[in-house]
């Protein structure tokens, strides 16, 4: 919920304000602690994690059903972001304990642009690129 000037009430997704507020400070990353294992190309299959995906993907995916519900704010939104000038994009599984600090302790480098979309163990990211 946001309040506007006039003191409406607004439902707002937190997901997509994130994305802004990042773009808007000029963030190098911007971190999604969400309770899921991450991008599945078969959602009763964890073991399925997505790995590695680019932009380009993303239509047929939300086409196919992987990319859906929830995740497609957050997917539209880390986009956005990246398209903004924020670094890259991370989704981690916020169930996991320490994951915020094993992200940033684990994380090998990797290029500008690139967005790690999955909620995932530090050992599997998913980047998308342009």
């Amino acid at each position: 919920m946001a309040e506007a000037i006039d003191g409406k009430p607004y439902n707002v997704n937190a997901d997509l304000v994130a994305g802004r507020v990042a773009s808007a400070l000029r963030a190098r990353r911007l971190v999604y602690m969400s309770d899921v294992p991450g991008l599945l190309a078969n959602a009763a299959d964890p073991a399925s994690l997505i790995s590695t995906l680019k932009i380009s993907q993303v239509d047929e995916l939300k086409k196919k059903g992987v990319i859906d519900k929830g995740m497609r704010p957050k997917v539209a939104s880390a986009i956005r972001a990246l398209q903004e000038g924020v670094q890259r994009v991370h989704f981690i599984d916020g169930r996991l304990p320490h994951s915020l600090l094993l992200e940033n302790l684990h994380r090998p480098r990797h290029r500008h642009g690139d967005c790690q979309l999955a909620a995932r163990r530090p050992s599997s990211p998913c980047r998308v690129s342009p």
